[in-house]
């Protein structure tokens, strides 16, 4: 009996190597997932819902005190407008929403993919949780410099409904006293200054005509920088 069972163990062990395969080392190199300025990622236009704010990357990333200055950040933002990129020489960022914070960010000492991204995630929400541990989401009255958070603005998984999570981020540059916020932004156009007002969120223009809330999505169902609103972050405690 042990004679007829020991070959057919031996194959299946075969068969399982073969179709595992035998561990391999990790290389050496540093990994583009965890330190993304050497190799820009373009992770947008995959599907994510708001992220969990802990995660195996945050309880690996150690903690480090933030030098911010929102009113510095604001004032670079706002001199980034009318531009089609987000880059300057010797940068190199995602030419979208998330790289156009991290640009601004990183010129004055902050990563924002400092936590990196994870699998399935795409640049906002990976700004998302940084923000998360650093500083501090918010839906109160913002300050210059601090960040807002969009969901839903793109149907990105096709399927019709507004189900999509963290699909877009800007930086606000000033709060009016109306309670208008300016924000900056990367569009389709470029960078641009745009406006929402959380009084109002359902309201293009006010009496006047002047505009309250920015157009953010466009068709089938148009809507509004207000109705997209999902929170401000900011990194002054």
């Amino acid at each position: 009996m042990r004679l007829c069972t020991m070959p057919l163990l031996l194959m299946v062990a075969l068969l399982f190597a073969v179709g595992c395969g035998a561990p391999q080392r990790l290389p050496g190199h540093r990994s583009a997932l965890l330190f993304p300025e050497l190799t820009p990622l373009v992770p947008q236009g995959r599907v994510v819902h708001i992220p969990d704010e802990t995660s195996p990357l945050d309880d690996a990333t150690p903690e480090a005190p933030l030098s911010f200055d929102g009113a510095r950040i604001a004032k670079a933002a706002g001199a980034k407008v009318g531009a089609r990129s987000v880059n300057a020489p010797g940068q190199r960022f995602n030419e979208d929403c998330s790289g156009l914070t991290r640009a601004v960010f990183s010129a004055h000492g902050i990563d924002l993919f400092a936590a990196g991204v994870l699998p399935n995630e795409n640049g906002v929400s990976a700004i998302y949780r940084f923000v998360a541990r650093h500083g501090r989401l918010h839906e109160g009255r913002p300050a210059p410099g601090d960040l807002v958070f969009f969901r839903n603005t793109a149907d990105i998984n096709r399927d019709g409904r507004e189900n999509d999570g963290l699909t877009h981020i800007g930086i606000v540059e000033e709060l009016e006293p109306d309670d208008t916020v300016l924000v900056v932004h990367r569009n389709s156009k470029g960078i641009v200054r745009e406006r929402m007002n959380l009084t109002e969120p359902e309201r293009h223009r006010d009496s006047s005509g002047s505009v309250l809330n920015h157009w953010l999505r466009g068709n089938p169902r148009p809507r509004l920088m207000g109705e997209l609103f999902e929170a401000y972050g900011t990194l002054q405690r």
